[in-house]
């Protein structure tokens, strides 16, 4: 913006000044920010080439100081400078923000009978196999209390079809779309246990650990020193 800069003799005067204090604010915001990418610089129109040079050994002088591998363009016939910058450290949203531990970042998550009905397929998977004597699902409450009613005849036909038992554990420290399925041996003692089902819900700490992610450490450094 030249609005204020109006000390020139001349339009070309001008413009050159405020240019060469936009490259020197420019190399410094760079900095600042820790921006990186490719950058396409809008000068005011010079005429003169010398001007033109002027300016870009201006912000080729200014950029020296930062520690990011830069590489500079020539002004165009348009006015516009092209360079490029390495980002040092993440990005401001990398730093101060986490991963939605429901979603993973996609922003959405499955719906109660979407997830249900996906739970249900992998218990059959895990019925049809080889020495399979129970199948314990654990799922979200909400889930879980689907597949006990609307779809308790699929279940039932399951354990009929392939001479299991299946049990569906409604857990409270689990959200949608977290959920468990375990697989129990025939003539183990695990498959065995008599053990009511509301007496082997897992802690939340168990379930837990297997849908948490290594979140990248949030402890911000400053860009420039």
């Amino acid at each position: 913006n030249s609005a204020r800069a109006t000390k020139g003799g001349d339009i070309e005067e001008t413009a050159l000044n405020t240019n060469l204090e936009a490259a020197d604010e420019i190399a410094r915001q760079l900095r600042l920010r820790d921006l990186g990418g490719l950058f396409v610089i809008d000068f005011i129109d010079m005429m003169a080439s010398r001007n033109q040079r002027a300016v870009e050994n201006r912000l080729r002088d200014a950029v020296k100081m930062d520690r990011a591998r830069i590489q500079l363009g020539r002004i165009s016939r348009f006015g516009l400078l092209e360079m490029s910058r390495q980002r040092l450290r993440p990005s401001l949203g990398e730093s101060s923000l986490l991963t939605c531990p429901r979603c993973h970042g996609q922003g959405t998550i499955r719906s109660v009978e979407s997830l249900a009905l996906s739970v249900l397929r992998m218990i059959e998977e895990e019925a049809i196999k080889k020495q399979t004597g129970k199948v314990i699902a654990y799922l979200p409450v909400d889930s879980a209390t689907y597949l006990l009613n609307e779809k308790r005849a699929s279940v039932n036909e399951i354990e009929s079809r392939n001479g299991i038992s299946v049990m569906i554990i409604p857990s409270k420290h689990l959200e949608t779309p977290a959920y468990e399925i375990q697989r129990v041996r025939s003539n183990t003692e695990e498959a065995e246990d008599k053990t009511s089902s509301y007496q082997i819900v897992r802690p939340e700490s168990v379930l837990n650990d297997r849908y948490s992610r290594d979140l990248p450490a949030t402890g911000m450094e400053p860009a420039v020193k």
